[in-house]
């Protein structure tokens, strides 16, 4: 499990100048929790060219500063397709989205997922996750009536059977804290 920690403890890749991700610049020093976005988010950006950088906030309105308009040339890196295989296919297309991706099928330690469905659309990283055989999963889930919870997290354990699954409050990881919510 994650320790609540200071944002210098994770690590996504996005650290080159200009928040660029580079392929070639992925090694890792020291034990930082690595963060990957399977599927992108508004902050991520993809350019004509191909690449992927990160846009940091710089004020208290964080969704007014990540425009959509492609007049810029740059557009959201976000995959939002509608099943597994079209978000595969979108997600090879990407030279961030596909390091993620492969970093997820080659991953060998146990793991915490935050802020994820694993929906039916979201096959291709179950397939992935069940590949690995028995790993323990820590896995966030919102607050809730107790019997959706219930039912939640059976439907998470039939979804992963080779798992030792760990459930957590969404609201205790530190990437919930309200200091980083959109607002």
């Amino acid at each position: 499990m994650l320790a609540a920690g200071d944002p210098d403890d994770f690590r996504d890749f996005f650290w080159n100048p200009g928040n660029v991700f580079d392929a070639t610049n992925t090694e890792v020093w020291g034990e930082p929790t690595l963060v990957y976005y399977l599927h992108g988010g508004l902050h991520l950006r993809r350019t004509v060219e191909g690449g992927s950088f990160k846009q940091t906030a710089s004020g208290a309105n964080l969704l007014a500063q990540f425009p959509t308009s492609w007049e810029s040339g740059e557009t959201p890196l976000l995959i939002s397709e509608g099943d597994s295989t079209d978000k595969l296919i979108s997600i090879n297309r990407s030279d961030y989205l596909s390091f993620a991706y492969r970093a997820l099928v080659d991953h060998a330690a146990n793991l915490v997922i935050f802020g994820h469905g694993l929906r039916d659309a979201d096959d291709h990283i179950v397939r992935a996750i069940n590949s690995w055989g028995r790993r323990q999963i820590a896995i966030s889930v919102r607050r809730g009536n107790r019997q959706a919870v219930r039912q939640r997290k059976q439907w998470l354990a039939q979804r992963l059977p080779h798992a030792e699954l760990w459930f957590y409050d969404a609201e205790t990881h530190p990437l919930s804290a309200s200091n980083l919510r959109a607002r």
